[in-house]
Parts: structure tokens; sequence; C-alpha cells
């Protein structure tokens, strides 16, 4: 420990004693360290909260749906679902709520991070090549959630409010009811809490089928506490509890017809148990530009039982804390953002109990250096060390640097070009719980590491807007599983694991209430130069070009907002030889927001997703083939129409 702060006292002090340019940026102390440390490019989508409640979303697919680089199979059961990024599983991605690391995963079959929604304030999507300050192992990207806070909430001039929802659904005859509450407790304590209850009975395919078992009863809780110690310090502290149980088939995003000798698709009582608590300090002293401080400590806990589970392996738990401290200085041009991170991660399983741990503790620096008016370069690394202890005893131990750069040209206020590049190191670290006792490490298992490049160019004049960007991804020595023959299932080096494509998107804001845009993307990911297939769980999934078409059309003076999303996917051909291509589809949404009385008081909105009853399964989702006899994973939601109404108070 003590050489790691050496080395990173070292680090930090070198960075700025080099720099010794007579002070000509910009003083930047407004922007919050993350955006500081970012790179300005086109690879960073954010979805924000408004958007989700205009929506409706009540799905991993729904917050998701408008970006083409976005795919989310496993069908119409959200806590089934999973988000594959240019075709790269979730799970070779950082994601992280408040700053929180949500790593590891309990089921394959199952979500690994699924969040409320009408929780979340925004979602930031950063595909390829990232900064250092997006944590350790980030192979391929990263996915943040950032909840709301009181402030986001409370009316200008009030102290207390609150925010009652009910809701309806056709399609399984679904409900849901909230109620949230904020305010001021005192001058410099804010508040908010949520709860909220829905549940849905079995839905429907586009062909009018009912998915058996596929009902719903989700809850969540959450709280979270701002205080303002002075001008200079300011704290946070969340807690979440998201559930949900059902009486439900051992792999959910699978069809009934699933056939396995072993474990068949047999009928259990399950639940799914996500806690997080966080808490954050950030010390900003005015008119300091070298202190701009955060802290963040967290501990979550992913669970997934099924207690009556007859078979092999029950349920199991993932189980993550930690720590990240940063500090951005702002020296001449230079917005430096150096920190530490910690994270220790135990997964463990039931029936029989099994548990493995491992930490990773890394530090970092980024650098943002504006050293032409037209230019900014960003460039950054960081060194990790990975520590992992497996069910047997078996130690591993990894280290190594990751580092990047970018560099965007400003060509004048509207237009800029940029390209980025990236090498990122993951050492060894836990598997899946429901794999803790079952799998076995090759004991020369290495680290994997990525290598991401990208090109691209934006502009927006504040009426036209467009985009474009290549790139090409590839990580070495991916680590899959391998069955050796009588029960030995190995985790391997599999090869090289890439994906590389495309992504653009061109728009017009017709006025201040008729926006129009349309993107498309395509990624062909492989595993050692063969097209990945449909069910390379832990790995990715290919799906077809596809196309977002989005219009928002607001009338003011019928205080009313509407939108139409429509997603076309081609037919997938980029797939292995004895795979069949998988058919194109399209699907279409329709938005309704009205206010009765023209404030902000109640809010009736309307949605109808999938207004065609298109019968359509995501190209990504876990074991969709076209092959005749194969084993089909759960298609998609058919119509469903949406009504919620609420009362802000």
């Amino acid at each position: 420990m003590k050489r790691i702060f050496v080395i990173f006292i070292l680090v930090c002090l070198g960075h700025v004693v080099a720099e010794d340019k007579p002070v000509v940026a910009k003083k930047l102390k407004e922007e919050t360290i993350e955006v500081i440390a970012e790179k300005v490019d086109n690879s960073i989508k954010t979805i924000e909260g408004e958007e989700l409640e205009f929506t409706l979303s009540s799905s991993l697919n729904d917050i998701f749906k408008k970006n083409p680089s976005v795919s989310v199979g496993g069908g119409g059961l959200p806590l089934a679902q999973k988000v594959y990024l240019r075709g790269f599983e979730d799970s070779l991605l950082n994601v992280s709520i408040d700053g929180a690391t949500q790593a590891g995963e309990a089921y394959h079959h199952q979500s690994r991070v699924y969040i409320d929604p009408d929780l979340l304030k925004r979602v930031q999507v950063e595909a390829g090549a990232g900064a250092a300050t997006n944590g350790p192992g980030a192979l391929v990207g990263a996915i943040r959630y950032e909840t709301k806070s009181a402030s986001d909430l409370l009316r200008e001039g009030e102290t207390f409010g609150g925010i009652l929802r009910s809701a309806y659904s056709t399609n399984a005859d679904g409900w849901k009811g909230g109620l949230t509450l904020y305010g001021k407790l005192t001058d410099d304590l804010e508040f908010v809490t949520t709860l909220s209850r829905a549940e849905s009975g079995n839905w429907q395919d586009g062909d009018g089928n009912h998915i058996d078992n596929s009902d719903t009863n989700q809850k969540v809780g959450f709280l979270r506490l701002d205080y303002k110690i002075d001008e200079a310090n300011r704290m946070s502290l969340s807690y979440e509890n998201s559930s949900d149980e059902a009486l439900r088939f051992n792999r959910p995003n699978m069809a009934v017809s699933f056939f396995h000798p072993v474990e068949p698709n047999a009928l259990n009582q399950q639940e799914t148990i996500r806690q997080t608590v966080i808490f954050n300090h950030y010390f900003n002293p005015e008119d300091n530009d070298l202190i701009d401080m955060r802290f963040t400590a967290y501990w979550t806990e992913n669970e997934f039982d099924r207690s009556d589970f007859t078979s092999s392996t029950g349920g199991g738990t993932v189980e993550s804390y930690g720590f990240d401290i940063r500090n951005t200085s702002i020296v001449g041009d230079h917005g430096l953002t150096y920190g530490l991170d910690y994270r220790h991660d135990r997964a463990t399983v039931s029936e029989p109990n099994a548990a493995e741990d491992a930490s990773v503790i890394g530090l970092y620096i980024q650098d943002n250096w504006r050293f032409h008016e037209d230019w900014l370069l960003s460039i950054g690394t960081r060194y990790d060390w990975y520590e992992y202890e497996d069910s047997d005893s078996v130690d591993f131990q990894d280290d190594g640097l990751s580092p990047n750069i970018g560099l965007t040209y400003f060509v004048n206020d509207y237009f800029s070009v940029y390209a980025n590049a990236s090498y990122v190191v993951r050492g060894t670290g836990v598997p899946e719980s429901y794999f803790v006792a079952r799998d076995t490490n090759d004991p020369n298992l290495k680290e994997e590491t990525a290598e991401n490049y990208e090109i691209g160019f934006t502009y927006d004049d504040d009426k036209l807007f467009f985009g474009a960007e290549f790139f090409r991804q590839e990580i070495n020595e991916a680590h899959g599983e391998v069955n050796l023959g009588g029960g030995n299932i190995q985790r391997q080096n599999l090869g090289d694991l890439k994906a590389y494509g495309y992504s653009a998107y061109a728009g017009y804001r017709f006025n201040q209430d008729l926006t129009f845009t349309l993107s498309v993307s395509e990624s062909k990911p492989e595993l050692e130069d063969t097209a990945l297939a449909f069910d390379s769980f832990g790995f990715g999934a290919p799906a077809g070009r596809t196309w977002v078409a989005d219009i928002n059309y607001a009338v003011p003076s019928l205080n009313l907002k509407l939108g139409w999303l429509s997603k076309f996917v081609e037919t997938l051909k980029h797939v292995p030889n004895d795979k069949d291509h998988l058919g194109a589809y399209d699907v279409h949404d329709f938005y309704l927001q009205w206010l009765p009385t023209g404030e902000d008081d109640w809010t009736v909105r309307l949605s109808v997703h999938n207004i065609f009853d298109r019968e359509y399964s995501d190209h990504t989702t876990f074991g969709f083939s076209n092959q005749v006899g194969s084993v089909l994973g759960q298609p998609d939601l058919g119509r469903d129409v949406r009504l919620e109404v609420s009362y802000k108070f």
C-alpha cells in the first residue's frame, strides 16, 4: 500500500511541476469533475430522465431504445433483459450508479443490473476508448446511471413536495403505483424518498401468445439525503432496494420448451434483490482552481435466490464494496483529474456453499489540455493491481498499465473532428455466482486486454446537427467457459474477441417545438475471426444494422408533447456458417404527454409500444435462432398501451 501511495504522489507532482505555462485557460470550476475528465466526442450518449418519463419507460429495453448502438435481448420480461453495446455484453463494461460500480453477475439468464427508470436523472453510455476515470477494467466502454436528488424536483422557492403516480399497461394487465416525497429538512439538509410497486400478469407477444409464468412483482425503495456543510463541502448518502419475486422457469429468458438433460427448464420460486448504499463527499473551495475533490464509498449486493431448486446449483450473491477518491486541478490550460480507487468483490453460491474473492486497486490521471483554442488533447493512464482467489484456494495476481489518448480539432463553433485510442488491462475476477462451485480456472489463465480505436466528427448549428463515428475494438485473451468433459468446466483464455463498425446520426430542429433525428449503427462482433454466435453469453451477441427514427413535436397552446419512434433492424447476415440469417423487423412507438392545467401539477402520459403488434425477438436474445428445431429465446412484447396519471404537489 505504501508503494502505491508513493507512486500516486510522484505521478501527480511530476505532471503539475512540468506545467510552467501562463494561465490562459478559462476557469472550469463550474463543471463537474466527470465532465472535465471526459473526452469530447460522439461516443458519449446521454439519456435524460425527463425523456424516460415522457416515454413511460419501464425496462432496460425502454431506457436504451433510442440508441441504435445498444441492443437489449431477453424478451419482454424486464428482469430477463441483457444489455449489449456494439455487440459486447455489459459484463465487459464498467456499469455504475452514482459512482458505485456494479460488478459481477448473479445469473447469466437474467439482467446483470436492473434499475427503475423513475429514479433516474440521466444515463450516460460511453462506447469504446474511454478516460482513465472510467474505473478499472472498462474493456469496451461504460454505462453510468445517475439518480435524482431533491434539488432536481423542488420548484423554485418551495421546501417540500411530492409526486404521486398511478399507471396501467394493457399487454400484461399490469399496474404501477408510486409515491415520491422530497424537500428541505433544514436550509442545508435535503431528502428524497421513493416507494413504488409494480405487478403484471403473463404478457403477450405480437401473435397474441401468452408467455407462461412471465408475471412480475416488483418493489422499489429509495432514500437519498444531501447535506451542505458549508460553501466548500457537501455530501450525499443514498440507499436503494429493488426486488422482484415470482414463480418462473429456471431460465426466464428462454422458451419453455428448452431441453437440458441435467437441469431442465422447470418452474421454481425465484427472487432477485439488489441493495446499494452510496456515500459521496464533495470538497470544492471557492477561488481555488487546484481543488475540486470527490470521495465516493459504496456497498452493493445483487442476490438471486431459488430456494426450492433441486438440481446442482441454487441461488447466488455478488457483493461489492469500494471507494474512489479523485481531485481535479486546473493548471494553466490543463484540466487534470487524478485519484485512487479500490473495489472488493465476493461471489457466493448456495447448494453447495462456496465463495470466491477478488480485489483491485488502481491509480489514475487524466489530462484535458486545451493547448490551442482549436485543439483539445485528452491523455491519461491508470495502473491497476488485481488479486483473485477461487473456490479451490488458487491465487491469481495481475497488474498493468491502461493508457488512453484523444485529440479533437474544433474547425469552427459548429464542427469538430476527433480520434481516440485506448489500451485497457483487466485482471482475473470473480465469475458469476452461478459458476463459483461448478467451474475451475486454467492455472495459466492470463489477464484480458483491450484495444479501442475510433475516429469521428460532429456538427451542430442549433438547427442542423449530424455526426458519424467509425470504430474497431478488440479484447485479447478473452475469458470463456470450456467443457472438458466429465463435468469439468474450466475458464480459459479463448482468443481474441473483436468488433468493428460505425454509427451515425443526423437531425434538424425546425423550431423550438419540432425535432427530427435519424440514427444508425452497425457492429460485427467476432471471436477468433468467426462471427459471434447468438448464444455466446459472457461475450456478446450480433444484431443487424439498426436504424432509429425519432420525432418530437410540442403544441404549447394545448399543453401537449407528442413523440413517434421507429426502429428498423435489418437482416443479420454476419453469422457463423452453421447458423441461419436472422430476419429483419421493425417496431414503432407513440408517446403523448398532456398538462391539463398548463402547470406541472397534473400530468397525463399515454404511450403505445409496438403499435402494429409485430411478433419479433431482438437479435441479441440468448438462444434466438431461425434454425428448425433450435431453441428459441423469449419473444419481445406485443402491443402495449400504457397510461399514467401523476400529481405533483
